[in-house]
């Protein structure tokens, strides 16, 4: 239901399977820029959250920035909640 990475989550988002994508607070401003127009294009939302790369590597154990989320129930509890 999640995938990691910023080409993992390109791929889910234009082959229509992520509902959201979230970013770390510290994503370099170029991938946050592809992230936001491979997501605008399908009106996916981009959830800016309150952790670092570092901190996302310590909870799932792979240094990303980015992560897709696929599961539709999953992206409306986490737009609640970041709100």
């Amino acid at each position: 239901k999640v995938v990691m990475g910023f080409d993992s989550v390109k791929e889910s988002v234009l082959t229509g399977k992520a509902y959201s994508v979230c970013v770390a607070m510290d994503i370099s401003p170029k991938t946050l820029k592809e992230t936001e127009f491979i997501c605008n294009r399908d009106n996916i939302p981009v959830l800016k959250i309150d952790a670092t790369m570092d901190e996302l590597w310590g909870a799932l154990g792979k240094k990303v920035g980015i992560l897709g989320i696929c599961d539709k129930g999953f992206t409306k509890k986490l737009i609640e909640i970041l709100a």
